[in-house]
């Protein structure tokens, strides 16, 4: 998803400590991967698909939370 990697993109330039961009990362990825083989298994939904969207979503949330609070 475009803008996770936009908020990471952001996060780096904004000096994020290496560990939260590192997890929020490979939760990126890994996410990702559980999706597609969800995907693979069934064209219908799928825990794969559900985790993999779930997991893409709780990154972005909270890479926002975090470039929010940040801000302030």
């Amino acid at each position: 998803l475009p803008l996770a990697l936009v908020l990471l993109l952001v996060a780096e330039l904004g000096g994020a400590p290496s560990a939260l961009l590192h997890g929020f990362g490979a939760t990126l990825v890994a996410g990702r991967i559980v999706h597609a083989l969800g995907l693979l298994r069934t064209a219908g939904t799928s825990l794969g698909r559900f985790a993999g969207t779930l997991s893409t979503w709780l990154v972005i949330l909270g890479l926002a939370g975090w470039l929010l609070m940040r801000a302030m």
